[in-house]
């Protein structure tokens, strides 16, 4: 395991933006890992571990302490039972769509919904992942993390997890003492084919597919995504900024006097809200820009980098983004990103 210093972060983050990390390393094994963890508590230095950097706002300071890029990999594949379900062990450090893809491959159903989602597998259960009618939180088994007090690894099962929308037990404080080694997966062969989120449904008629198979369903969401969301690799985004607000019965049936056209959903805590259709409809944001930072023009969700804009470029336009929002409906958006 090497140790460097003053390595930038905007090279490890798909937005682009970031100072120097006082200390970084890379880990590939748990081994690496506890070594890189007992040398951040022999100095009295703060520890971040990081995999895509696809979900992490960087200060243009930059981090203090010690970075671990978590590079842990492997697939284990379990025999079916009779039912067809296999668990899948994955290391933290795989890349998300490459799992997903070999999966499908397999013919594993579960998370084919999820294709095409930046970043690393043990980012999967922190975020609790979702898209187009989907929530990782669905698939996941198990979790093994090592806890940085003890250096010992623990096993989380999904209900320890405590996992809720876009959430889960390892943003809490005791769970960020916990950096995550492999993901257990429960995936099932021949699994009922999920196209019931409107933008994929839509997509199956105009192909007039019928019995969409698990590929013909990622492709579709590959698609999907692509026609919308900016691609990492062109331009610095970090993918849905804010989350959707859950409102409660009151405060959606005062928004709706004003706003009658506005879509929602209804979920267990009230009713979900289009944080983009705010943005956009609300207050007219879609592909609005300040120097070099501005909302994708195809998805208002995403604030973009288009080439030098700096982390407090992009967090003050957030924040103007979210002071427009709740000064027009009196909702607060929150940030889906994690700042660091």
């Amino acid at each position: 395991m090497k140790m460097e210093e003053n390595v930038l972060l905007k090279n490890f983050g798909t937005l682009r933006v970031g100072g120097p990390a006082r200390f970084f390393c890379t880990v590939e094994n748990l081994a690496d890992l506890k070594e890189a963890v007992g040398f951040a508590k022999e100095k009295k230095l703060p520890l971040l571990t990081i995999g895509g950097g696809s979900n992490m706002y960087f200060s243009d300071d930059g981090f203090p302490g010690l970075i671990i890029r978590n590079q842990m990999l492997g697939m284990e594949f379990g025999d079916e039972d009779e039912k067809g379900n296999a668990v899948v062990s994955v290391g933290a450090g795989e890349n998300w769509d490459g799992f997903v893809a070999e999966t499908v491959r397999r013919n594993l159903g579960g998370i084919e919904n999820l294709s095409w989602i930046p970043g690393t597998v043990g980012a999967s259960p922190v975020q609790n992942i979702g898209a187009y009618g989907t929530e990782v939180k669905e698939t996941i088994h198990e979790v093994e993390a090592l806890d940085t007090r003890t250096l010992v690894v623990k096993k989380f099962s999904n209900e320890a997890c405590n996992f809720s929308y876009r959430n889960s037990f390892f943003k809490t404080e005791e769970g960020k003492h916990f950096v995550v080694t492999r993901v257990l997966f429960r995936l099932q062969k021949n699994a009922p084919i999920n196209t019931n989120y409107k933008d994929v449904r839509a997509y199956f008629e105009a192909e007039k597919n019928d019995h969409p198979t698990l590929a013909d369903v990622r492709q579709a969401v590959i698609t999907i995504r692509k026609n919308k969301l900016p691609d990492p690799a062109v331009l610095g985004t970090l993918g849905s900024f804010f989350k959707n607000p859950i409102l409660s019965e009151s405060a959606f049936a005062q928004l709706q006097k004003t706003y009658a056209e506005m879509p929602f959903y209804t979920v267990e805590q009230g009713y979900k809200v289009p944080a983009a259709w705010l943005i956009d409809h609300v207050c007219g944001m879609r592909g609005y820009r300040k120097g070099d930072v501005g909302t994708y023009p195809k998805q208002p969700l995403a604030i973009v980098n288009y080439g030098e804009g700096s982390a407090a470029d992009v967090r003050n336009f957030s924040e103007e983004v979210r002071a427009c929002v709740k000064d027009k409906t009196a909702v607060e958006l929150e940030y889906e990103v994690r700042f660091f």
